[in-house]
């Protein structure tokens, strides 16, 4: 489905493009969308649930662990330059949509359970109320900056791999 999409077509998310982007493109993000949304909920002390409140503070892992979590987190490019290369052996199983849905369904899960628990782990560390709202407010800048610096490298990443597929932006205008 997504690998055979025209390139030009994908990198049009933009604000200054007034073409209809692929449907399948938008499947694609809508899936991960969902699936960041789920991951977010997760970790949250309650769920609601249809008036009522269900407990679901789902935990997987730790302090310790999240460096390990992140780094396995890059599990995922892999997984997409497969998916791309399209490497004979696994063509009968990239045939369905359904593997790279289920990629992007994951990304989406992990990427916004490893977010949420990112934040709730540095609020964890204070002992006082000021200091849990010290450590809440230093992650969510850093976590901010990092997905800054993520955006800003993989433009520069889109741009060194493919620079003609980038949409330019229309030119300001002259006053």
């Amino acid at each position: 489905m997504w690998t055979d999409l025209d390139r030009k077509r994908i990198t049009k998310f933009t604000a200054g493009c007034k073409e209809v982007p692929h449907p399948e493109a938008c499947v694609l993000v809508a899936t991960y969308n969902t699936g960041d949304l789920v991951g977010k909920w997760l970790p949250a002390p309650r769920l609601p649930l249809i008036g009522r409140y269900l407990p679901a503070r789902v935990r997987l892992f730790g302090r310790g662990m999240l460096p390990v979590v992140v780094l396995l987190h890059l599990c995922f490019i892999p997984a997409f330059l497969l998916m791309v290369s399209k490497p004979p052996q696994l063509a009968s199983l990239l045939k369905s949509d359904a593997v790279p849905l289920t990629i992007v369904l994951l990304l989406g899960v992990s990427t916004g359970y490893i977010g949420c628990m990112c934040l709730s782990l540095a609020a964890e560390r204070g002992t006082t109320a000021a200091q849990k709202e010290m450590a809440g407010m230093v992650s969510s800048f850093a976590l901010m900056v990092g997905l800054s610096a993520g955006s800003a490298l993989g433009l520069a990443l889109s741009n060194f791999i493919a620079p003609n597929a980038s949409p330019s932006l229309p030119p300001p205008p002259i006053t």
